[in-house]
This record gives structure tokens, sequence and C-alpha cells, in this order.
């Protein structure tokens, strides 16, 4: 006794290579003069530091002239 056997054929996926994000550089702008003050009246962005600053941020500043790439 035989018996006819089927053989199903499997459907290989080619698995998705997914790359790594690549990590971007924080971009530090140096301020040419002191900016703004926190809570207890210091000053917040000290002239001659560089710090990380966010989109909005950088494109205010540059409109008054107050930051340059570090």
């Amino acid at each position: 006794m035989e018996e006819d056997k089927k053989v199903n054929e499997i459907e290989v996926v080619e698995p998705k290579v997914v790359k790594p994000r690549k990590k971007k550089k924080a971009e530090l702008w140096k301020f040419l003069e002191d900016v703004g003050t926190d809570e207890k009246g210091e000053i917040r962005y000290k002239k001659g530091q560089s710090y990380e600053l966010s989109k909005k941020q950088i494109d205010n500043y540059l409109n008054n002239k107050i930051i340059c790439q570090h």
C-alpha cells in the first residue's frame, strides 16, 4: 500500500534587511552675546559657550545674528 504523499511547497520569504539609522552629530552653536535668563535671574546662554539648539531657536537666533556655527 503506497500512499500518495503530497509535498507542500513552502514559500520562502526573504527577510528584510533593516539598516541601523545613522546617528546625526549634534550641531553645536556658539553664542556671540549673553542671551536670556532663567528663573533665578541668571544668564541662560553665556557668551562664547556652545549649546545644542532646536530648529526654531536656530532660525530665531540666526535672524537676530546672536549665534554662529561652531
